[in-house]
């Protein structure tokens, strides 16, 4: 038996979460219960990231009318972050360390790949987490984006990597930023490329992981370095759109 799942059904047992969305015990690992996980409105497609034009996975490709407008191909954010429980539990996850709540997370970042995985068959791809600045994830203890990235690499064969890109700069939240242009200026150059990883992503399908996308201008700037240094196809998956 193994010793780790034992040790969590006992303090389950005797610590039972309560769930965020109704407040009753339940006894997952996590806060969040099978009725109200249910609830979550889960769209599991992607769209262009200019006009939002669902792509479909029967012809996965970047849209006709803007793909040269951005250097994603496609985005896909399965939840909205104007839905009540979807912003509580996400807001719980990053900013209260309930990092317990990755697994329903990945769950439903999954429910996504699944929906396309006649297209992740047919290529290699590397799933990069967007980072932190170092200051930051040493204070907030962990980086939500690798979080989510590695329960989705733990279930698909994607390579995962989360030392191509590095963030130099501690930049203001894009949250505190209201202004579309002041955020793209307040992510400007933020990342760096590894010297050491060029060679791991030229001419490699890339998929980026965050949490929640707004504007999509961090997103962007990521990829947009990524592109110069010869990945080929870039997409996105984040938790939800803000």
């Amino acid at each position: 038996m193994n010793l780790s799942n034992t040790k969590k059904q006992i303090l389950n047992c005797l610590f039972p979460w309560k769930c965020l969305g109704c407040y009753q015990y339940c006894q997952n690992d996590y806060p969040l219960c099978p009725n109200c996980f249910q609830l979550l409105a889960v769209k599991s497609s992607f769209y262009c990231p200019v006009c939002q034009k669902r792509i479909s996975p029967n012809n996965f490709s970047a849209c006709k009318t803007h793909r040269y407008k951005s250097p994603i191909m496609a985005v896909a954010s399965p939840l909205s972050y104007e839905d009540n429980l979807a912003k509580k539990l996400i807001r719980a996850f990053k900013y209260q360390g309930l990092i317990s709540l990755a697994n329903p997370f990945g769950q439903i970042l999954n429910q996504v790949i699944d929906e396309y995985q006649e297209v992740f068959q047919k290529e290699q791809w590397i799933i990069i987490p967007i980072p932190l600045h170092p200051r930051k994830e040493k204070q907030r203890g962990f980086n939500q984006a690798k979080l989510l990235a590695q329960e989705i690499s733990n279930q698909f064969s994607f390579l995962y990597n989360d030392t191509i890109l590095t963030r130099i700069k501690n930049n203001p939240a894009q949250a505190q930023i209201d202004d579309y242009e002041k955020r793209k200026e307040n992510v400007k150059n933020i990342f760096q490329l590894q010297p050491q990883c060029q060679e791991q992503i030229r001419n490699q399908n890339i998929i980026l992981i965050d949490d929640v996308i707004t504007t999509g201008a961090t997103l962007g700037e990521a990829a947009k370095l990524l592109k110069i240094n010869g990945a080929h196809k870039i997409i996105a998956l984040c938790l939800a759109k803000g």
